[in-house]
């Protein structure tokens, strides 16, 4: 939750050296740009590329995560699948583990999560099991052929005082656009939802006030929530409380009666699934609700 770029890159490669060279020349694109920090070229194959296997600890997981693919399906009977079209109805996602990705990480900054850059390819098709063992095929999506790459950053809390305030935030989201920008110039094919707008309007001044109307949002959701939460034992944590101005963005974004109460509604239901009333006060325990 939270303003964030969305993209899809692609690359005309043959090869997993023509695959490395692109990506590369995007990372050194990135060191001429204010980052924080980039991190080191990843080139993986075979089980390497599958998240599954990789350590809790690993630096590069969230990486590997973000390299896979997947296949939107629609479930029926005896456990088989069908796979459908970006424009149709699913019920079930199945991942597909990449043969080869070729990628690294940029941290815009402070108060902002990292960008992941890269290339991987995906297998054309999954083999699955019905529920009784019968093997079958399912078809990757042709947009999912060849190399490609699909991620994104969430820009939103690099709007935080104790960050840099909104100057910073446009250095983070900024940043972000510019590699792909960057990207397109060199050859790749790019695809962004930008919720901030910047990316189809390029206008700095309303980026500012669009990130600054959804931290006000943010805040009043959040604060609802929180409110609500301490009536059922329950605590929220949500990046947006730490900031100092909490409560005036609160206040701004204050939410209209009807969606405070859907909340209030709606949390205080949460509580009652969660946490069953047992007759007993030494049964009660706190629990805490994330917001991201």
């Amino acid at each position: 939750m939270g303003l964030t770029i969305h993209y899809s890159l692609g690359f005309p490669a043959k090869t997993v050296q023509q695959a490395r060279q692109a990506v590369e020349r995007l990372r050194q694109r990135c060191l001429d740009l204010p980052f924080a920090e980039v991190g080191a070229l990843q080139s993986l194959e075979g089980k390497a590329c599958d998240f599954t296997r990789c350590r809790r600890d690993d630096p590069d997981r969230w990486l590997i995560i973000q390299s896979r693919g997947s296949i939107n399906c629609v479930s029926g009977a005896g456990g088989r699948y069908r796979a459908v079209g970006e424009d149709e109805n699913w019920n079930s996602t199945l991942d597909l583990i990449p043969r080869a990705v070729v990628a690294f990480t940029a941290w815009p900054g402070e108060g902002c999560e990292e960008a992941n850059f890269g290339l991987r390819l995906l297998p054309a098709r999954l083999q699955v099991h019905t529920t009784s063992g019968e093997p079958y095929w399912l078809a990757a999506a042709k947009r999912d052929r060849g190399w490609t790459w699909d991620s994104f950053c969430k820009t939103q809390y690099a709007n935080n005082p104790r960050c840099g305030g909104v100057q910073h935030f446009l250095l983070c989201h900024l940043t972000v656009i510019a590699v792909l920008d960057a990207a397109r110039q060199f050859g790749f094919s790019v695809e962004v939802s930008d919720e901030g707008g910047f990316w189809a309007d390029r206008s700095v001044e309303a980026l500012a006030k669009e990130v600054g109307s959804w931290d006000q949002h943010l805040a009043a959701l959040v604060g609802a929530l929180k409110d609500q939460a301490a009536t059922q034992g329950m605590t929220v944590e949500a990046p947006i409380t730490e900031r100092p101005d909490f409560e005036h963005l609160e206040a701004a974004g204050a939410l209209n009666p009807k969606l405070r109460r859907l909340i209030e509604t709606i949390v205080g239901a949460g509580s009652q699934q969660a946490s069953p009333n047992t007759g007993s006060a030494q049964g009660a325990t706190r629990s805490s609700v994330v917001a991201a």
